[in-house]
């Protein structure tokens, strides 16, 4: 049975993932010659893609869901 704290270091993880994905896009955004804002929002849109997603694979590989 995982604990609180295993927890939410595996939230910390999820949002990690999010944030590098988001740094990622954004930066190729830019260098494909968007603007500014529209790489921002295609940063923006891939965290809020990818962390909620890193977060249901963790919680269907029952890494979150108490045993």
């Amino acid at each position: 049975m995982p604990s609180l704290l295993t927890r939410a270091l595996l939230i910390a993880i999820a949002l990690l993932i999010g944030l590098v994905t988001a740094l990622a896009a954004g930066i190729l955004a830019r260098l494909g010659g968007t603007s500014y804002t529209d790489a921002v929002t295609r940063g923006g849109a891939a965290f809020i893609v990818t962390t909620p997603l890193a977060v249901l694979l963790m919680d269907a590989a029952g890494m979150l869901t108490p045993q």
